[in-house]
């Protein structure tokens, strides 16, 4: 995921272990709510990286900066993952990476964004179930819905997701990293529409009479929320890429250290305002975006 401090977001990009998935069979993909990638172990290369940020980062960002009356400068916040490619460049664009084991404390996209982002992409998942439920018959098969759930359901849900997203909510995610831009605004906070939505998928899972749902809680559900939100390992990566493609023979990336200090240079600035805020009436001399995986 990637946005901005005015809580704009791009599209997300997905990566799938196919290309062309039979489901999607004669599908436009750049009509999908996701910029679509493919990889055998459907995670992220340094290939992969390079294509989301030419294709999909930079022609999103230039076509709002042109909108928005801004001009094309930009600084790009990511954090270390290992397989995010460590040579971008373009024109105009900046590209930071945040020092090691920081993503968590201060990357935007990290403080609850993510998070609120699969709770309302769980609850509109039961939403579905729920209403698949009303509309069948006596012979209606949870088992069989389960099975029939394939990757046009999963972008339904996304789509319902991202629509539920907020600006109030990716505004507040910068807190951390930028507090001076952020705005209060009660009852959006990533930690209240994760909260909200939970609640809202536990009351849905409730009027399914099969067992594992009926008794579902708030705990069971963020369970399943936070069972892959850590980050896999240099070692992690290396062992998931040993036997696919060229991009993912490549080891993963080596932290680099020696950007700590600019980094620290760039958050200072950022804190004084002058590292850019992209919102109308607002320009300044950078537009600054975050992005971070969801796993």
């Amino acid at each position: 995921m990637c946005g901005n401090a005015a809580a704009f977001m791009l599209k997300p990009g997905l990566i799938y272990k196919s290309l062309n998935p039979r489901a999607l069979k004669n599908k436009n993909k750049a009509l999908l709510p996701v910029y679509w990638m493919s990889n055998k172990k459907a995670w992220i290369t340094k290939a992969l990286t390079l294509d989301w940020f030419v294709n999909c980062f930079i022609p999103q960002v230039k076509l709002y900066l042109a909108e928005n009356g801004l001009p094309f400068k930009v600084l790009l916040l990511m954090d270390c993952a290992g397989g995010h490619a460590t040579d971008l460049h373009y024109d105009g664009v900046q590209v930071e990476f945040l020092p090691p084991n920081t993503t968590s404390l201060i990357q935007p996209m990290d403080q609850g964004v993510i998070r609120a982002f699969k709770a309302l992409y769980t609850r509109s998942t039961m939403e579905g179930l729920v209403s698949s439920i009303d509309e069948g018959d006596d012979d209606f098969s949870l088992k069989k819905y389960w099975r029939e759930y394939n990757i046009v359901t999963c972008l339904a849900n996304i789509q319902n997701a991202l629509k539920e997203m907020k600006q109030q909510t990716l505004n507040a995610s910068w807190r951390k990293l930028w507090p001076d831009v952020v705005h209060d605004y009660e009852g959006f906070t990533p930690d209240e529409v994760h909260h909200s939505a939970v609640d809202k998928a536990v009351r849905l899972a409730q009027l399914v009479a099969n067992e594992g749902f009926s008794d579902m809680t708030a705990e069971d559900l963020n369970s399943l929320i936070d069972c892959h939100s850590e980050p896999l390992t240099n070692e992690d990566l290396v062992e998931m890429t040993r036997s696919a493609s060229e991009e993912e023979e490549e080891a993963a990336t080596t932290t680099n250290l020696s950007n700590v200090p600019y980094i620290g240079k760039s958050a200072r600035a950022l804190q004084h305002g002058t590292g850019g805020y992209a919102t109308k009436g607002c320009k300044k001399s950078m537009t600054t975006w975050s992005v971070h995986q969801i796993q």
